[in-house]
């Protein structure tokens, strides 16, 4: 390769390099959908999260890991469960998993935790997704005896759900 050879080679990686994914999906098809997390994004989700899944949309994701869930409104983003998945089949979007408070429900008794992932499956239920994910656990709790409690909880929960 000579160097005017590099020199546009290396000029056009460049400019591929900064195109969104969905111009490259326009040239690739992929076996994959893109998916994103939007936790990374949550001001802009609890602003306008239609028009910020709009531009996800755009962006070529397709699916989305959600947090956020309201198990006393049974509300994602402040919309009705069914509403927002509306929306989302309304962009032809889906939500594959999501991150649910439980660690709200760590210290609390065993059937406040049952009747909340009761409140969460039927939340997953109505999203059609696959994954219910216990993201965080508190500080406090990151020691022996809190990884036990918390493999004895998911182990119940783990029952309860199927």
């Amino acid at each position: 390769m000579n160097r005017m050879e590099f020199l546009k080679a290396s000029v056009a990686l460049s400019a591929i390099s900064v195109l969104p994914y969905s111009c490259l999906n326009r040239f690739h098809s992929s076996r994959f959908k893109l998916g994103y997390q939007l936790f990374s994004i949550r001001d802009e989700m609890a602003n306008d999260p239609v028009a910020t899944l709009k531009i996800l949309k755009k962006m070529g994701y397709q699916h989305f890991e959600h947090y956020g869930f309201k198990a006393e409104y049974g509300t994602y983003y402040g919309y009705k469960t069914s509403e927002f998945k509306n929306i989302l089949n309304d962009l032809n979007l889906s939500i594959t998993s999501g991150h649910y408070p439980f660690a709200n429900y760590f210290n609390k008794p065993l059937d406040e935790l049952s009747k909340y992932v009761d409140q969460c499956i039927q939340g997953a239920l109505t999203m059609k997704s696959k994954y219910i994910v216990w993201p965080w656990i508190a500080p406090e709790d990151r020691n022996i005896d809190g990884f036990k409690k918390l493999s004895k909880k998911l182990n119940l929960m783990g029952e309860q759900i199927n």
